[in-house]
């Protein structure tokens, strides 16, 4: 059985790139590493929610970052404007994007005319 590698974007957020963003279509939020948040300087603000793994082990959510701007490092007409959830997970990934953020895009792709290929 061959492995498929996951599919990695690079994204612009507050002017700096950040790379190694992650499409989970099983993921029902936006999650940036704690590290990944701070090395950006940015604080999030409270936030009480829970969310777990795959595993049904609990993830400590930090805070969330709302109406943030990320913009496709490689074509910048692809843009969205994200709410984030900041977790004490550890930094495999910038930025897991979730399902709703994948069907966002896919309708952003459209409306720009761009042809959406899967490296797979």
């Amino acid at each position: 059985m061959s492995h498929v590698p996951p599919f990695l974007l690079t994204y612009e957020i507050l002017n700096r790139n950040v790379h190694n963003y992650l499409v989970d279509l099983g993921a029902s939020s936006n999650i940036m590493p704690s590290i990944v948040c701070a090395k950006l300087n940015i604080t999030p603000q409270k936030y009480t929610v829970q969310i777990v793994q795959l595993d049904r082990t609990k993830v400590e959510v930090l805070g969330e970052i709302t109406l943030v701007s990320i913009r496709l490092s490689s074509n910048p007409k692809v843009s969205q404007i994200i709410d984030i959830l900041v977790a004490n997970i550890p930094e495999f990934y910038g930025l897991i994007l979730s399902r709703d953020w994948f069907e966002n895009c896919m309708v952003i792709l459209q409306l720009t005319s761009l042809t959406w290929r899967s490296p797979l």
